[in-house]
Protein backbone atom coordinates (compact mmCIF):
# COMPACT_ATOMS: atom_id res chain seq x y z
CA UNK A 1 0.00 0.00 0.00
CA UNK A 2 1.25 3.32 -1.05
CA UNK A 3 0.72 6.25 1.53
CA UNK A 4 0.56 9.83 -0.01
CA UNK A 5 0.77 13.22 1.89
CA UNK A 6 -1.06 15.44 1.16
CA UNK A 7 -0.64 19.56 1.85
CA UNK A 8 -3.52 21.74 2.21
CA UNK A 9 -2.85 25.60 1.04
CA UNK A 10 -3.81 28.48 3.00
CA UNK A 11 -3.53 32.38 2.72
CA UNK A 12 -0.21 32.09 4.34
CA UNK A 13 1.53 29.54 1.94
CA UNK A 14 1.50 25.86 3.52
CA UNK A 15 -0.35 24.67 6.42
CA UNK A 16 1.38 21.57 7.58
CA UNK A 17 -1.50 21.33 10.75
CA UNK A 18 -3.77 20.45 7.75
CA UNK A 19 -1.99 17.12 6.35
CA UNK A 20 -4.29 14.55 5.00
CA UNK A 21 -3.02 11.22 4.63
CA UNK A 22 -4.47 9.41 1.51
CA UNK A 23 -3.94 5.85 0.80
CA UNK A 24 -3.59 4.08 -2.44
CA UNK A 25 -3.37 0.66 -2.96
CA UNK A 26 -0.66 -1.00 -5.58
CA UNK A 27 -3.57 -2.12 -7.18
CA UNK A 28 -5.08 1.05 -7.80
CA UNK A 29 -1.51 2.25 -8.78
CA UNK A 30 -1.87 -0.11 -11.51
CA UNK A 31 -4.51 1.01 -12.50
CA UNK A 32 -3.37 4.60 -12.77
CA UNK A 33 -0.43 3.49 -14.54
CA UNK A 34 -2.35 1.68 -17.43
CA UNK A 35 -4.69 4.27 -18.02
CA UNK A 36 -2.60 6.02 -20.48
CA UNK A 37 -3.49 3.21 -23.03
CA UNK A 38 -7.03 5.24 -23.68
CA UNK A 39 -7.29 7.72 -25.34
CA UNK A 40 -10.76 10.03 -25.32
CA UNK A 41 -11.00 12.90 -27.58
CA UNK A 42 -14.19 14.91 -28.32
CA UNK A 43 -15.71 12.69 -25.30
CA UNK A 44 -15.44 10.24 -27.15
CA UNK A 45 -13.03 7.01 -27.13
CA UNK A 46 -10.68 6.91 -30.11
CA UNK A 47 -8.85 3.57 -30.64
CA UNK A 48 -5.55 3.65 -30.98
CA UNK A 49 -4.14 4.26 -34.54
CA UNK A 50 -0.15 3.38 -34.51
CA UNK A 51 1.34 5.38 -37.36
CA UNK A 52 3.19 2.57 -39.64
CA UNK A 53 4.43 5.54 -41.75
CA UNK A 54 6.76 6.52 -38.67
CA UNK A 55 7.59 2.87 -37.41
CA UNK A 56 8.46 1.98 -41.04
CA UNK A 57 10.61 5.05 -41.46
CA UNK A 58 12.39 4.44 -37.84
CA UNK A 59 12.88 0.71 -38.48
CA UNK A 60 14.03 1.64 -41.66
CA UNK A 61 16.43 3.98 -40.59
CA UNK A 62 17.84 1.44 -37.98
CA UNK A 63 17.93 -1.22 -40.76
CA UNK A 64 20.04 0.93 -43.19
CA UNK A 65 21.94 1.77 -40.48
CA UNK A 66 22.67 -1.75 -39.11
CA UNK A 67 23.56 -2.89 -42.74
CA UNK A 68 25.98 -0.17 -42.94
CA UNK A 69 27.94 -1.03 -39.98
CA UNK A 70 27.84 -4.45 -40.82
CA UNK A 71 29.45 -3.57 -44.29
CA UNK A 72 32.16 -1.38 -42.06
CA UNK A 73 32.54 -4.34 -40.30
CA UNK A 74 32.87 -7.22 -42.45
CA UNK A 75 35.50 -5.21 -44.80
CA UNK A 76 37.87 -4.41 -41.91
CA UNK A 77 37.38 -8.56 -41.16
CA UNK A 78 38.23 -9.17 -44.60
CA UNK A 79 40.98 -7.07 -44.96
CA UNK A 80 42.60 -8.38 -41.39
CA UNK A 81 41.75 -12.15 -43.05
CA UNK A 82 43.77 -11.30 -46.11
CA UNK A 83 47.06 -9.76 -44.27
CA UNK A 84 50.07 -12.05 -45.47
CA UNK A 85 53.65 -11.35 -43.69
CA UNK A 86 56.90 -12.82 -44.52
CA UNK A 87 58.36 -12.32 -40.81
CA UNK A 88 58.09 -15.89 -39.17
CA UNK A 89 57.85 -14.22 -35.53
CA UNK A 90 54.77 -11.70 -37.24
CA UNK A 91 53.52 -14.67 -38.94
CA UNK A 92 53.12 -16.67 -35.95
CA UNK A 93 51.86 -13.52 -33.92
CA UNK A 94 48.87 -12.63 -37.16
CA UNK A 95 47.68 -16.01 -36.98
CA UNK A 96 46.91 -16.23 -33.24
CA UNK A 97 45.32 -12.98 -33.61
CA UNK A 98 43.52 -14.16 -36.58
CA UNK A 99 42.76 -17.55 -34.83
CA UNK A 100 41.32 -15.57 -31.66
CA UNK A 101 39.40 -13.01 -33.78
CA UNK A 102 37.82 -15.66 -35.91
CA UNK A 103 36.39 -17.37 -32.73
CA UNK A 104 34.97 -14.25 -31.70
CA UNK A 105 33.59 -13.30 -34.89
CA UNK A 106 31.87 -16.63 -35.74
CA UNK A 107 30.90 -17.94 -31.84
CA UNK A 108 30.17 -14.69 -30.03
CA UNK A 109 31.15 -11.68 -30.94
CA UNK A 110 28.68 -10.16 -33.73
CA UNK A 111 25.96 -11.77 -33.49
CA UNK A 112 24.71 -10.67 -30.61
CA UNK A 113 25.52 -6.94 -30.70
CA UNK A 114 22.57 -4.23 -32.01
CA UNK A 115 24.60 -2.77 -34.60
CA UNK A 116 22.45 0.06 -35.49
CA UNK A 117 24.30 1.61 -32.90
CA UNK A 118 27.78 3.09 -34.47
CA UNK A 119 29.78 2.83 -31.22
CA UNK A 120 28.98 -0.67 -31.39
CA UNK A 121 30.18 -1.10 -34.59
CA UNK A 122 33.33 0.79 -33.52
CA UNK A 123 34.25 -0.99 -30.54
CA UNK A 124 34.56 -4.24 -33.16
CA UNK A 125 36.29 -3.09 -35.43
CA UNK A 126 38.46 -1.89 -32.69
CA UNK A 127 38.95 -5.24 -31.66
CA UNK A 128 39.43 -6.42 -35.29
CA UNK A 129 42.20 -3.94 -36.09
CA UNK A 130 44.54 -4.95 -32.92
CA UNK A 131 46.73 -6.81 -34.68
CA UNK A 132 47.72 -4.04 -37.50
CA UNK A 133 48.54 -1.75 -34.61
CA UNK A 134 51.15 -3.82 -33.15
CA UNK A 135 54.80 -2.56 -33.72
CA UNK A 136 56.50 -5.15 -35.42
CA UNK A 137 53.37 -6.01 -37.37
CA UNK A 138 53.06 -2.31 -38.33
CA UNK A 139 56.63 -2.03 -39.38
CA UNK A 140 56.35 -5.08 -41.87
CA UNK A 141 53.25 -3.79 -43.64
CA UNK A 142 55.00 -0.33 -44.38
CA UNK A 143 58.15 -2.55 -45.60
CA UNK A 144 56.56 -4.79 -47.55
CA UNK A 145 54.10 -1.56 -49.10
CA UNK A 146 57.77 0.10 -50.05
CA UNK A 147 59.13 -2.82 -51.21
CA UNK A 148 56.46 -3.02 -53.99
CA UNK A 149 56.41 0.15 -54.50
CA UNK A 150 60.26 0.16 -55.36
CA UNK A 151 59.38 -3.09 -57.56
CA UNK A 152 56.71 -1.22 -59.41
CA UNK A 153 58.92 1.77 -60.23
CA UNK A 154 61.97 -0.67 -61.26
CA UNK A 155 59.70 -3.03 -63.75
CA UNK A 156 58.28 0.33 -64.76
CA UNK A 157 61.12 1.41 -65.52
CA UNK A 158 62.44 -1.36 -67.71
CA UNK A 159 59.85 -3.77 -68.22
CA UNK A 160 62.10 -6.74 -69.95
CA UNK A 161 65.36 -6.45 -67.67
CA UNK A 162 63.78 -5.20 -64.43
CA UNK A 163 64.80 -8.82 -62.54
CA UNK A 164 68.03 -8.62 -63.88
CA UNK A 165 68.83 -4.83 -62.17
CA UNK A 166 70.83 -4.82 -58.87
CA UNK A 167 68.14 -2.82 -57.59
CA UNK A 168 66.00 -6.03 -58.02
CA UNK A 169 68.32 -8.52 -56.56
CA UNK A 170 68.91 -5.74 -53.26
CA UNK A 171 65.18 -5.90 -52.40
CA UNK A 172 65.29 -9.97 -52.83
CA UNK A 173 68.13 -9.47 -49.81
CA UNK A 174 66.13 -7.28 -47.82
CA UNK A 175 63.07 -9.72 -48.08
CA UNK A 176 65.33 -12.16 -47.38
CA UNK A 177 66.58 -10.84 -44.26
CA UNK A 178 63.13 -9.43 -43.02
CA UNK A 179 61.72 -13.46 -42.71
CA UNK A 180 64.44 -14.50 -40.81
CA UNK A 181 65.27 -11.46 -38.48
CA UNK A 182 63.91 -9.93 -34.85
CA UNK A 183 60.80 -7.73 -35.51
CA UNK A 184 62.29 -5.17 -33.94
CA UNK A 185 64.72 -5.25 -36.84
CA UNK A 186 62.27 -4.42 -39.70
CA UNK A 187 63.27 -1.18 -39.64
CA UNK A 188 66.99 -1.36 -39.82
CA UNK A 189 66.08 -3.49 -43.04
CA UNK A 190 64.33 -0.90 -44.56
CA UNK A 191 67.18 1.84 -43.38
CA UNK A 192 69.82 -0.70 -44.69
CA UNK A 193 68.16 -1.05 -48.35
CA UNK A 194 66.81 2.34 -48.86
CA UNK A 195 63.25 1.93 -48.19
CA UNK A 196 62.26 4.41 -45.51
Amino acid sequence: MLVLSVLCYGQSGINETNTTIVEITSYELTIIQESYEFDYSSGYYTPFQPDYNFYGNTLAALQARSDNNFHRINREWGKLTRVKLINLQNVELLNQWQNNISNYMYNSGVKYVDLSFDENARQIISYITQPLNIGSIKNELILLQKINNELYRIKNKDPDNFYNSKRYTELGKAINELKNCDPAQINQIGWKYGLI
